[in-house]
């Protein structure tokens, strides 16, 4: 038996169990009853009722189940919003039936009905499987770390156990697969790989690619703490991302696999996400005309807003999710080196470019202004491991980065949230110089300018310089600003964006940077001004 056919039987055996509990004694065939909650109705056009059930289970209400599959709801009508969030009564309203349902709104508890609302996709499926199982994911394109895609590859096919090896063999007429590793490090390998339509149900949750192209993540410890803590932090954020309606902004898990490994004793453990584009280099490269192009910078507002709702969901999960993670343990990892683990663990950690991921969603057209960004790689296990490998001080983690805050250079600096801030102004000033000055000053004008030996004696490109263990915005960053707040395209809003990035993201000494709820409150006044006044986007100050 294969492990999928396993797993459905699992899930259709549950339901089974649940339907044949004495609130469902109205529903005398009991197999035609299993079947809709799982697959949908095809002759009544109904959804299935599996998020709807798991809600009224979480807040003990089952026996109201078989009330709203009379009332007509199905999966369909979640996420329900609520008409009027001021009077204090959060009634409910169903988007697709565009009508209340009588059954949800008699629950008295306001902490009930908003459960309704709050529906998470992230109730993801979790597979578990055998080495010997075939997954059928027919194929894509092969791309090593750094590369575009440009190289056609054979189609061809792995059994799970396989899709471990860089070399994969046909099965004869099997359901194909074709992997190629996009990122191999030491902590993860992601393939690009192809699931037909008729293999996958992922709905509206995620960004899907025009091609059905998904990347699959595969975790090079087989430590079940390791996927548990990279998956948790992915749930978590991904929850917060959709109450706070940033969710397209941030990397969303579609599926997980688990796969028994004997030769390791253990089991191999994969992440299913959306294929994207690229990430913002990529974008920066691509996208030359908009260079210059003042009404690209109403998108700009919207996006870097978003981005900041999207890093503030990674920090507060980590409040969440680190309550239940044994800080005893998290000591131990770090080898008894002395810091705050907490302080090191709540935060995204990684900063940079290649962390912001560029999508096109296939239901909009062109122009490139209707791209997508999105916030990826902050899982807990890449810190977790990355850590607990290193025989340096945590403060060595990011020594090479151009991205790094000043405390990782301080003899006792404290690396927190605020090391986030930085690095994100960082990355926000780029996106400013590349806006303005193209591809060549991004990464040969700006790099320069600002290239110095730093403490070791070895050119750097960071944005701060460090003089008798205090910390300093380099000069030559501050006057890069000064020039770009003068040129012929900087609007108003990119002058007080400027501002923001200077004085408040990257100010050198971290108890002095922004907060990110106060960064939020920033970068949303800028996008209110943007879309309620066009000449701030559009005009500078001298055509004022």
């Amino acid at each position: 038996m294969s492990g999928q056919k396993r797993v459905l039987d699992n899930e259709l055996r549950r339901i089974r169990t649940i339907v044949n509990l004495p609130s469902f004694q109205d529903f005398p065939n009991k197999d035609d009853l299993t079947t809709r909650i799982y697959y949908g109705s095809i002759n009544s056009d109904s959804n299935p009722l599996l998020k709807l059930l798991a809600v009224l289970i979480g807040i003990d209400k089952l026996q109201d189940f078989p009330k709203c599959i009379k009332e007509g709801m199905d999966d369909g009508c979640l996420p329900m919003t609520v008409e009027n969030p001021n009077d204090g009564t959060t009634p409910l309203y169903c988007e697709r039936h565009k009508a209340h349902h009588a059954t949800i709104d008699s629950f008295r508890r306001p902490n009930d009905r908003i459960q309704f609302t709050q529906w998470s996709y992230s109730k993801h499926s979790h597979y578990r499987l055998h080495a010997s199982d075939i997954f059928p994911m027919p194929s894509g394109r092969k791309l090593q770390k750094q590369e575009t895609l440009k190289q056609d590859i054979t189609k061809k096919e792995v059994t799970r156990r396989e899709m471990t090896k860089q070399e994969v063999a046909v099965q004869g007429n099997k359901p194909q697969i074709t992997e190629g590793a996009f990122a191999c490090g030491g902590f993860s390998e992601v393939y690009q790989v192809k699931i037909d339509k008729s293999h996958q149900r992922f709905e509206d949750i995620g960004i899907r690619h025009p091609e059905e192209l998904f990347a699959l993540k595969k975790l090079i410890s087989h430590d079940r703490d390791d996927f548990n803590m990279e998956l948790s932090s992915l749930l978590f954020c991904m929850d917060k991302s959709i109450v706070k309606k940033a969710d397209n902004h941030i990397i969303q898990p579609l599926a997980t696999f688990e796969v028994e490994e004997p030769a390791v004793r253990g089991s191999t453990y994969y992440i299913l996400f959306d294929w994207a584009e690229g990430n913002l280099n990529d974008f920066w490269e691509k996208n030359d005309h908009l260079v210059g192009a003042r009404d690209h910078c109403k998108w700009m507002s919207r996006e870097f807003y978003s981005l900041c709702l999207a890093l503030e969901c990674v920090h507060n999960e980590r409040k969440e999710t680190l309550k239940s993670i044994d800080e005893n343990k998290l000591e131990k990892n770090l080898s008894g080196r002395l810091h705050d683990a907490k302080s090191l663990y709540g935060r995204h950690g990684d900063i940079k470019p290649d962390n912001f991921l560029w999508f096109v969603p296939p239901q909009l057209p062109p122009p490139q202004q209707e791209s997508q960004l999105a916030l990826s790689d902050f899982g807990l296990g890449r810190l977790h491991t990355k850590v607990s490998r290193s025989n340096q001080d945590p403060r060595n983690i990011a020594r090479t980065e151009t991205y790094r805050a000043p405390e990782f250079d301080l003899n006792n600096g404290t690396i927190s949230r605020a090391s986030d801030i930085f690095s994100l102004g960082c990355v926000f000033l780029e996106y400013v110089t590349w806006f303005m000055l193209g591809n060549t000053g991004l990464t040969e004008g700006f790099p320069a300018h600002r290239s110095e030996p730093d403490i070791y004696n070895f050119e750097s490109d960071t944005f701060f310089s460090i003089r008798e263990q205090q910390p300093f915005l380099k000069e030559s960053v501050k006057s890069w600003i000064k020039q770009l707040q003068g040129h012929e395209n900087c609007s108003w809003y990119l002058h007080q964006l400027l501002d923001i990035i200077r004085d408040k993201m990257l100010a050198p000494d971290r108890k002095n940077r922004i907060h990110i709820g106060e960064l939020i409150k920033d970068m949303d006044l800028l996008r209110q001004a943007c879309e309620r006044n066009d000449s701030f986007y559009l005009k500078t100050k001298g055509e004022s």
